[in-house]
């Protein structure tokens, strides 16, 4: 072709240009189109430059040594597409590894899910379709086979890939909880409520850390102002049995708190439930500390 297209006395260049161009533009196209169709393509790209090659070959007039080293680059070209084959093949291994990682991790068969995810190649393929790191599974399933230390190490691998992901923030707060640095998970889950601050793991696990460290006030404020239209209703069911925890124990310190001021308190048995979400609507429209909120309720 390339000797037709630069002859001399070739009257048809402007038509084997574009033919040219059009194989060139396959190629290209064979290396960046969809997944499914790759693999189609490539082999269609490898077919169409065997049958150049053969066309050529036959034509015994066209011998000279520019017409051999296009054959050579043709002879690379396919070289190069059974190599994009292989690494093709490849990811669809390592995306089959990832199916069966997933499903072992819903059987909860968790030695299973991390035999699965220790044989993805995190190289050929990095970042699952979800923009989520395979750094990401694998330190989850480390985490899920009590491998904390090998799990920490993942996380925070899968941060400095996708620093912005949040589930990622926010699962590498509680490995580090775990461990007993509760500044840095502390400052994890922050971290993953400023960027969504709506993100309901989140807002769970700051709420837990606070809890644990016997700070109710600040458990509570963590789960407050959430919409139940922005979480699924597993985490709005959570983050409501808690704030009930959380504020029943809220109420019996408001409580000793008023008998030891010397006002009139009501039993246990008069407050309703009723009067803790009230107390609890207010601070969530005027952002009053709970307590006070709790106090004023019990006096009406």
């Amino acid at each position: 072709m390339f000797s037709k297209i630069f002859g001399k006395q070739n009257q048809n260049t402007g038509v084997y240009l574009i033919c040219l161009g059009g194989v060139l533009s396959y190629a290209l196209l064979c290396l960046f189109s969809y997944t499914t169709e790759r693999p189609f393509n490539l082999v269609m790209l490898m077919l169409y430059l065997a049958l150049i090659i053969a066309i050529s070959s036959r034509n015994k007039s066209d011998t000279n040594n520019f017409n051999l080293y296009f054959k050579v680059v043709l002879c690379l070209l396919i070289g190069v597409n059974f190599y994009a084959t292989s690494v093709f093949a490849q990811r669809i291994k390592n995306e089959l590894l990832l199916h069966n990682t997933l499903s072992a991790q819903k059987l909860k068969s968790y030695k299973l899910m991390l035999s699965n995810v220790q044989k993805i190649d995190s190289e050929n393929f990095p970042i699952s379709y979800t923009a989520t790191p395979i750094n990401w599974y694998k330190a989850s399933a480390y985490f899920l086979n009590d491998k904390t230390e090998t799990a920490k190490d993942f996380y925070l691998k899968a941060l400095q890939e996708a620093p912005y992901h949040v589930q990622v923030i926010s699962d590498a707060g509680v490995v580090l909880e775990k461990g007993g640095d509760l500044l840095q998970a502390e400052s994890f889950y922050k971290r993953a409520l400023s960027i969504n601050k709506d993100f309901p793991q989140g807002k769970l696990n700051l709420s837990a850390l606070k809890y644990n460290q016997g700070k109710i006030t600040e458990a509570y404020d963590a789960l407050k102002n959430f919409a139940p239209k922005s979480v699924s209703k597993t985490s709005y069911e959570k983050m409501v049995d808690f704030k009930k925890t959380f504020l029943v124990m809220l109420a019996d310190s408001a409580l000793n708190q008023m008998k030891q001021a010397g006002a009139p308190t009501p039993s246990k048995e008069k407050i309703f439930y009723k009067d803790l979400l009230k107390a609890d609507s207010i601070s969530e429209k005027n952002g009053a500390p709970i307590r006070e909120n709790l106090i004023q309720v019990f006096h009406l």
